[in-house]
């Protein structure tokens, strides 16, 4: 009878937990419309599509369904269904939460006609008295052929940021790629106020014209805008398409220019008076705060009487597996009589006593917990050096700290260590480790993965002294001409400065520059790990084989942060591996050389450049994938080339003979899905279970049950999002035999 209670208790446990893990999750933004009422007695909740709660309103003037003019919203009825706007203005809100406001947007946009310009707006936005700023969710995006988007932060502004975006013809645009070839964008800092204007390098007379009359620029949210391509670019309407679907997110804040400490001296204004509700810094330049519920409460902190109490007891998400008791801002799990346990699916749950059994537990597995579910933490791009030699016989395998896999080889002139001349590989033992480097040249390697090399940078410096160009000034150039590598998107280009653009070219003659622009007006503006244009800006860029950075100053440093900006860096490297030190950075003189030794450049490598794998496996003498149990897969590069990899459930160096070796999946528990036996075969492997079982015998099948001719079969099956779950129901008795423990499966009692 026990048994049977427990079993049905367990299932809805199960069935609870499923849900909570079903991939349905609230959006935490959105509390303050979560529980009860959440606007003022008798004022509207929604305009249209759009929730608004308390302190925001809809309002005729002195409604006081606001909490002051700064927070009222126009319902526009002329419209089906109505629009809402901020106040009484122009900008139309979309949504609304508790920290932000997405709205609509302004899109500057000039367009030429045979080199003349033909028309143009640029855009503008004022936020200056009001709860808001601009968010840092915000890019600053410029779409065109020949154009330079520049953003300034104030009317009487003289320093701008922004990106530019050119083209040489319609074959280098590519839709969904914004890396400088007819889209850039940039991440920046915006407060208040901002201004956009375009410049055009040959007022679109090159051989775009045809396809790009027009160049657009505007700051919107990250990740909304999603480039056409030359559809974007052909496109009359962009700028009323771009206007109605990519918002600009606001931040909104109560008491503007105030702390919290500030605002609680007030106590009639101070907005966080209700009960169980708190105030939390807005963390904006401007100050401000916003009230937010104690933990345990849900509802408008910003309405009386304030939060109230989650029944956490009601939602399934709770950790009890019996019996949850609900408390003012809490709640507690017990277990019923005749179980022991602190009742907590986290903890040692509820487990029926038994005089005849002494323990019968049911447990959940946690999200790190079963070991057959545990992911390797092995690096799936070095899979080639996972078995085995993976250099040629005779070959050494390292370069100090760095592993050379075939097809690259650490070579003597003519040793054949690597594949061809392409992939040598020189070891200089002059330092200590050794350094490797690619062919005989100075372009040093850090790593090599299946698909890719990391290798040191070099970076721009242009320094001024009063005015004048100092002698201590470089462009970076970059050479991959008759190599088999290319520079990965992987990359961004970098600039570090207060007075700087930065310009990076495609080719020796190339006259269209990509880039972006960083400026400051003074060191308080610069922020350690900031790269938002204010002393650190960076654009994804489309570069292939060859590049040249070089630098230019607006006012070559001689405006108010020259104290302690003298120089100008730009270098292009692995995306996410230089961390801006904010005014450290602009005042180390090292910052050069530590940059080029710690931040690396992204390399696609492949074989056979210009070939794909069709062509390449026409001479099968040469053909690099002719080996046991691999395949070749084209390297996806506008060049060509391709690469070799190994069938599935086999594993090693697909270039060398004999080939890629069977993985032996049952040797590893994180490699199969076994529950009792597992049977290796040749690529792959099989389970079963052993002799008065039934089941597939896999953990994310039905697994493996115990056969009783007494009591029907009883299965437990977790849902998908759950780790699969095996041996819910154990017995641990003490043998007769030796006092040893055994564990056995039951599905009955």
């Amino acid at each position: 009878m026990y048994l049977l209670l427990a079993l049905l208790v367990f299932t809805g446990r199960l069935e609870a937990q499923e849900l909570a893990t079903s991939g349905h999750t609230a959006n935490t933004n959105y509390t303050i419309m979560k529980a009860g009422k959440f606007t003022k007695p008798g004022c509207p909740t929604q305009c249209g599509n759009l929730t608004i709660p308390y302190p925001f309103g809809i309002n005729s003037k002195g409604s006081g369904c606001s909490r002051d003019y700064l927070f009222e919203i126009t319902c526009n009825h002329s419209t089906n269904p109505p629009k809402a706007f901020v106040q009484d203005g122009n900008i139309q809100i979309f949504d609304i939460s508790d920290s932000e406001l997405r709205v609509s947007n302004f899109v500057a946009k000039y367009c030429y006609d045979q080199g003349s310009l033909d028309s143009w707006n640029s855009a503008s936005f004022d936020l200056s008295d009001t709860p808001y700023t601009f968010s840092d969710a915000n890019v600053f995006t410029v779409v065109g052929c020949d154009d330079r988007g520049s953003i300034y932060q104030a009317r009487d502004d003289y320093l701008p940021k922004g990106c530019i975006t050119t083209c040489h013809n319609a074959e280098e645009v590519r839709e969904g790629e914004c890396l400088g070839t007819g889209c850039c964008q940039v991440s920046i800092k915006v407060l208040k106020y901002y201004d956009i204007y375009l410049d055009s390098y040959n007022n679109h007379t090159n051989s775009t014209s045809s396809f790009d009359s027009c160049g657009y620029a505007f700051l919107a949210e990250k990740n909304k805008f999603n480039f056409g391509g030359l559809s974007d670019l052909n496109d009359t309407s962009f700028k009323n398409k771009t206007k109605a679907t990519v918002p600009v997110v606001l931040d909104w804040v109560i008491g503007d220019n105030k702390t919290c400490a500030q605002a609680r001296q007030d106590s009639s204004s101070y907005a966080c008076r209700y009960n169980n509700s708190h105030c939390s810094e807005a963390g904006t330049r401007f100050g401000g705060y916003r009230c937010s519920c104690n933990k345990g409460y849900e509802g408008n902190p910003y309405l009386r009487p304030g939060c109230q109490d989650i029944n956490e007891c009601a939602d399934p998400k709770n950790d009890c597996t019996m019996t949850c008791n609900n408390t003012p801002g809490n709640y507690t799990c017990s277990c019923p009589h005749g179980y022991d346990g602190d009742g907590r699916k986290s903890g040692s749950g509820c487990v029926v006593r038994s005089s005849k059994f002494p323990m019968l537990k049911f447990f959940l597995a946690q999200a790190s917990g079963s070991g057959h579910t545990a992911t390797m933490g092995t690096n799936t791009n070095h899979t080639i050096m996972k078995v085995g030699n993976f250099t040629k016989p005779g070959c050494p395998s390292q370069c100090g700290n760095l592993k050379v896999p075939y097809p690259f080889g650490i070579n003597s002139k003519g040793s054949g260590c690597s594949r061809d001349s392409l992939f040598e590989i020189t070891c200089d033992h002059s330092t200590n480790p050794p350094k490797a480097f690619v062919q005989d040249g100075n372009i040093q390697i850090f790593d090599i993965s299946d698909s890719e090399l990391r290798v040191d940078n070099v970076v721009a410096k242009y320094c001024y002294d009063k005015g004048s160009l100092l002698d201590s000034w470089k462009p970076a150039s970059y050479n991959l001409s008759g190599t088999p590598y290319t520079f990965s998107d992987a990359n961004v280009f970098t600039v570090v400065g207060c007075d700087d653009r930065g310009n990076i070219y495609q080719a020796v003659d190339d006259y269209l520059p990509k880039g972006c622009v960083t400026t400051c007006h003074n060191a308080e503006e610069v922020r350690e790990g900031e790269c938002l244009g204010t002393g650190c800006c960076q654009v994804s860029v489309k570069v292939h084989k060859y590049f040249d950075a070089y630098l230019e100053s607006y006012n070559n440093h001689t405006n108010s942060t020259s104290s302690f900006d003298s120089c100008g860096y730009a270098f292009l490297g692995e995306k996410n591996m230089f961390k801006f030190r904010g005014l450290e950075d602009l005042k180390d003189t090292a910052f050069q050389n530590k940059t080029e030794a710690t931040v690396p450049v992204v390399l696609d490598w492949v074989i056979d450049e210009n070939k794909t794998c069709a062509q390449a496996a026409q001479d099968s003498h040469s053909f690099a994938c002719r080996y046991n149990n691999s395949h070749c897969r084209d390297a996806g590069k506008s060049s060509g080339g391709y690469r070799c990899s190994c069938n599935k459930g086999y594993e090693g160096n697909p270039y060398l003979s004999p080939g890629c070796q069977d993985i032996d999946e049952c040797a590893d528990s994180t490699k199969n899905d076994c529950e009792k036996t597992c049977n290796n075969n040749i690529g792959s492997y099989t389970c079963s279970c052993p002799h008065g079982y039934e089941g597939d015998g896999r953990k994310g099948g039905s697994g493996c049950v115990a056969k009783s001719s007494k009591f029907p079969l009883v299965k437990f099956i977790l849902g998908n999002t759950l780790l699969s779950l095996q041996n819910l129901i154990r017995i641990t008795t003490n043998s007769s035999h030796g006092g040893s423990n055994k564990q056995n499966i039951i599905g009955i009692c």
